[in-house]
């Protein structure tokens, strides 16, 4: 694969001359057909970095891409060291760029993704999460009116053994915590907007704690939502520490395109939600202010 503008040449039957356009990202394929005269290019979309540093960067996960996968299957870790590396490209001694995962988000959620870009800054970044110094803040759609689940929610999970499920346990069973806060941001009988502040970082933790309580993300029909085109989970914001210098970044990501089919009436505190953690410092959000 490569990185950069790719003329797409096609012939008007009609006509005895070509038309063309260039087109910017990564090459995946190209092949073209002598008897129909026209040459087809299947182009990738550039992942979009929200934040790009020589150490670290912010990018915005598309819906429905693994973070990490094994190999042959698409997934973000690959398609970013194949950006990144078309950077390079007229550098025959570059090799393949580091691209480090001190967290991930599951296939279906969409958001920022913090990356490292060296074995020090993976170091660091996993240290920060272990001590919970990364703050997280998720959009979610889920079913129902959530006005009366407001707050911390405080669960025991585990992961279902040969399974790719997680479930709740009773307090009195070995598991983990599950910890985040959650504020409705408008509701009706049918759907709620929530803005989420994780704590903790379990396996499909806000989809399976928010199910629990009666509230299955949109879209989520592994746990009991509706089937939908996409899952209405979204990584909005990420707030960390710089890895050399130690001051404090952030970087807030936009909810795909496929949102704007939600009803309307959700369409304008989605807005106003966003530009709110786009241009706030720091987001004062714990359970005592719901």
């Amino acid at each position: 694969m490569s990185w950069g503008r790719v003329k797409a040449t096609q012939q008007d039957p009609s006509k005895n001359y070509y038309s063309s356009c260039w087109i910017s990202g990564v090459l995946s394929l190209i092949s073209f057909s002598r008897t129909k005269r026209i040459f087809r290019i299947q182009m990738t979309i550039p992942i979009e970095l929200l934040l790009n540093e020589k150490s670290h960067c912010v990018v915005n996960k598309p819906a429905d891409l693994f973070t990490q996968a094994a190999p042959g299957i698409p997934n973000l870790q690959n398609r970013l060291e194949e950006q990144l590396l078309g950077q390079y490209s007229g550098d025959k001694s570059a090799t393949l760029p580091f691209v480090g995962l001190p967290h991930r988000l599951d296939k279906g959620t969409s958001g920022a993704v913090l990356i490292a870009r060296n074995q020090r800054a993976l170091k660091r970044f996993g240290l920060q999460f272990q001590t919970r110094k990364v703050h997280k803040y998720y959009l979610a759609v889920v079913q129902g009116d959530a006005r009366n689940a407001q707050g911390r929610w405080n669960d025991t999970v585990r992961k279902i053994p040969d399974e790719a499920k997680a479930e709740i346990l009773s307090d009195s069973a070995p598991g983990k915590e599950a910890s985040l806060d959650a504020k409705c941001i408008i509701a009706t009988r049918e759907l709620s907007l929530l803005l989420i502040q994780l704590h903790t970082g379990r396996m499909h933790q806000i989809r399976i704690q928010a199910a629990s309580r009666g509230l299955p993300v949109l879209g989520d029909q592994l746990y009991g939502g509706k089937a939908s085109k996409f899952v209405a989970l979204h990584a909005a914001r990420i707030d960390f520490f710089h890895p050399t210098h130690g001051k404090q970044q952030n970087a807030t990501a936009k909810v795909p395109p496929s949102w704007e089919s939600l009803p309307q009436m959700l369409q304008g505190p989605l807005s106003d939600m966003q530009q709110a953690l786009a241009t706030s410092e720091s987001v004062e959000f714990t359970a005592k202010q719901i």
